[in-house]
């Protein structure tokens, strides 16, 4: 009666394994890497370029940001 466990669970296991990696390849983005910042405060301007270049060496993320109405 063992063996016969292992039988069906072995490929329901695989079913979900194989879902899995399908989910996985459908939600992962395959564009590039981008984030873009929308503020509207005008003091976090000196922030922002202070850890944005950091932030890009060390994730090989692009970082750009938008202050509307020109407030920054």
């Amino acid at each position: 009666m063992e063996t016969r466990n292992k039988l069906l669970v072995m490929p329901i296991l695989a079913i979900f394994v194989i879902a899995a990696m399908g989910v996985y390849y459908l939600t992962t983005p395959t564009g590039g890497k981008e984030i873009l910042i929308y503020t509207s405060d005008s003091g976090i301007e000196l922030m922002l370029e202070a850890t944005i270049p950091a932030f890009t060496a060390k994730t090989g993320i692009k970082v750009s940001y938008v202050c509307p109405d020109s407030s920054c």
